[in-house]
């Protein structure tokens, strides 16, 4: 009896782990999301939605998408 307790738990375990990473729980699961690219480049850098609020990892450089600006701080141009 205690065998078949111990399979049907893990059994149970293993199933909610599949259908929670491959999102058959409403929302849930892992999402992997691209990072949005704009057609703006600092010092070859491209500017994406995962580096903009800090561009070259300085802190000098950041872009805001919805408002279009480009701020430099303590930068020589």
């Amino acid at each position: 009896m205690k065998r078949f307790l111990t399979r049907t738990v893990s059994f149970i375990t293993a199933f909610a782990v599949a259908f929670a990473l491959t999102g058959l729980f409403g929302q849930g699961g892992i999402k992997a999301s691209a990072a949005t690219s704009y057609d703006l480049f600092v010092a070859d850098i491209r500017v994406t939605s995962s580096n903009c609020g800090d561009i070259l990892g300085n802190g000098a450089v950041s872009y805001n998408d919805s408002t279009k600006t480009l701020t430099f701080k303590r930068a020589s141009v």
